[in-house]
């Protein structure tokens, strides 16, 4: 165990979520502790709301998993840190001015890998370097969290999915090189 992200509180005060109760759920479930009878279930609920956690049902089980998609600690790493890492990095080195908003680009993806199973994050990353080679002027660059989904409702787009459209059609990008 290590010492706690910095970033821990800022997110939890972001979605309204007491800091010290919200800390204490996450770390007893980063260590599979019950924390029903030490946390109030209202923060445990936002926390699922948050997308910090979510219950994972496998087919053999009748009961359920907990993933936990937010970092507790300093150096973990959770399977969602790509997203920043590898996803938001490729729109931040083609425009540096780029709006980087974490939060909505972490959830939009986590619900659009929800809502696309078979999608992974390969296609991601390729529809992503397809999309930025393609840009004219970089100060159009769109932010990844539009990228994913921008909208709501029937008003709502995808560039990603159509990106990902495009790959599986074999059209290539014309541009410059993403790294």
């Amino acid at each position: 165990m290590g010492k706690l992200s910095p970033r821990l509180p800022q997110l939890l005060r972001e979605h309204g979520i007491p800091v010290d109760e919200g800390t204490l759920a996450l770390m007893g479930l980063t260590h599979s502790l019950d924390v029903t009878k030490s946390v109030p279930e209202d923060v445990v609920f936002k926390l699922v709301l948050a997308g910090f956690i979510e219950r994972v049902y496998p087919p053999t089980s009748r009961t359920h998993l907990v993933k936990i998609n937010v970092s507790v600690y300093e150096e973990q790493e959770t399977e969602w840190m790509w997203v920043e890492k590898e996803y938001m990095k490729l729109f931040q080195n083609v425009n540096p001015k780029v709006q980087m908003a974490y939060e909505d680009t972490m959830n939009r993806m986590i619900r659009f890998f929800q809502e696309n199973p078979s999608v992974r994050k390969d296609d991601v990353i390729k529809a992503a370097k397809l999309y930025l080679s393609e840009v004219d002027d970089i100060k159009y660059v769109q932010a990844p969290h539009y990228f994913i989904k921008k909208g709501s409702g029937v008003t709502s787009t995808s560039r990603l999915s159509s990106y990902l459209d495009k790959l599986k059609k074999g059209s290539g990008g014309r541009k410059h090189t993403v790294r």
